[in-house]
């Protein structure tokens, strides 16, 4: 009988701002809940895909005289990729060879924080006899893989250690165990009035840091990997900048490659 009488005389204005209340909560806290641990979450998620690359290269490395991918190595009789052999050494063929091991996936190389609309997983790779290589049933890797991102749809959301002239020895597993070998990519960084400068528009900061600052993962020779919140590791070394000190890192997407380090074209953005 009771309910009856409650169901006859309604809602009190009081019970309807309740009842709203409750059904929002419902609607927006998986929302709420999902922004609170999101950036962690893909933190979390970046860092276990950049372990995978890690054992991916040192297992590469294994077979391979304890060097790193490196095109120009993999394809010294150009079936895949003709022309001057060092100029082979891009950050696309580098992670497209690894790929071609089984290594590692085209879905391993996007950040799960990617902000930028032009870096897209590849998924039309051909492993088998890619049509792209210059003698398909012998390639070592698909020539149509892509890492620029400036002049079209890349495929690779991270950097790596440029693979040229002092720094080729440091492109190895038994480099010192506090070398930066791939990680979350940075901004153009140049130096001005003797300081190093970073492109405060970056879309760099926006991957795990925040509109000012960069922060990100980064993964060393022994195959450990840090979260870093500077550009600047504890001995000075900047993680974007070509210094012309011997040894010191260099990370970045590579679009052109050659013997020397002026012949390496980094993009940013």
């Amino acid at each position: 009988m009771r309910s009856t009488r409650i169901a006859e005389r309604g809602l009190t204005l009081i019970e309807v701002l309740v009842v709203i209340l409750f059904v929002a909560i419902g609607i927006y806290l998986p929302t709420l809940q999902h922004s609170n641990h999101g950036a962690g979450y893909r933190a979390l998620k970046d860092s276990t895909q950049f372990r995978g690359i890690s054992q991916a290269m040192v297992l590469f490395a294994d077979e391979n005289d304890g060097m790193f991918p490196l095109p120009s190595i993999v394809d010294g009789d150009s079936t895949t990729v003709p022309g001057p052999t060092e100029a082979k050494d891009t950050t696309a063929n580098m992670f497209s060879a690894l790929i071609m091991t089984g290594l590692v996936t085209p879905e391993m190389l996007i950040s799960p924080s990617e902000v930028n609309g032009n870096i897209e997983e590849c998924e039309n790779y051909e492993f088998d006899e890619p049509s792209a290589a210059a003698d398909p049933p012998n390639a070592r890797w698909d020539p149509a893989f892509r890492a620029d991102f400036t002049t079209g749809i890349g495929n690779v959301s991270y950097a790596h250690l440029m693979p040229s002239e002092d720094r080729m020895s440091l492109w190895r597993t038994d480099a010192p165990a506090t070398t930066p070998i791939v990680g979350n990519r940075g901004p153009r960084v140049e130096k001005k009035g003797g300081e190093l400068v970073a492109d405060a528009e970056s879309n760099t900061f926006l991957i795990h840091g925040g509109r000012k600052s960069w922060e990100g993962n980064i993964v060393f020779a022994d195959g450990h990997a840090d979260f870093l919140k500077s550009m600047t590791l504890p001995d000075g070394d900047h993680l974007f900048f070509d210094e012309e000190a011997p040894g010191n890192a260099n990370l970045g997407i590579f679009v052109e490659a050659g013997k020397t380090r002026d012949q390496f074209k980094a993009i940013w953005d």
